[in-house]
This record gives structure tokens, sequence and C-alpha cells, in this order.
């Protein structure tokens, strides 16, 4: 089963000229000094990473990076309130 922000990176590539794969690159191999990168209030592990109206929501357990959500910004936030 694919994950979903895997689905909607390929969406984004395809609308966009933001280069996501490179960020996404960045941010498994804990490159974060270049990004706007912080914790989320209410969640102890779980980060927002900032690229213009776009938001990369990661879990950041033991140096390992779990990609959880991937979307313009309204819609991240609707999900997290689900969570």
């Amino acid at each position: 089963m694919v994950k979903i922000w895997i689905k909607q990176l390929n969406i984004l590539n395809k609308n966009s000229k933001i280069n996501f794969d490179k960020i996404i690159l960045d941010l498994l191999n804990l490159e974060f000094e270049k990004y706007d990168i912080k914790i989320l209030s209410g969640f102890s592990n779980l980060y927002r990473l900032r690229i213009w109206t776009y938001r990369i929501i990661f879990e950041n357990i033991d140096w390992k990076v779990k990609i959880l959500f991937l979307w313009k910004r309204w819609d991240v936030y609707k999900w997290l309130r689900k969570i």
C-alpha cells in the first residue's frame, strides 16, 4: 500500500515548481538547518516543515524521520484536528 504522502507528492510535483523531491531527501537525511521547522504545539514528536503554502508534517523519534502528511496549509491542519 502506498503511503498517502507519496500520492500527494506525485500530484504536487506535477502542479508546482517547487522541488519537493530534494526537500524530502534533505528531511530524510536529517538536514534541517535550511528549512523552517517547528514543533507542533500539543504534540510531543510532531514537527512541521513550511514551504510557501505547503506543509510537511513529520515525526522525529530517535533521529528517525517518518513523514505523515504533505499538502497545502489548510488541509494539513484540518487533518491534524482529526488526530
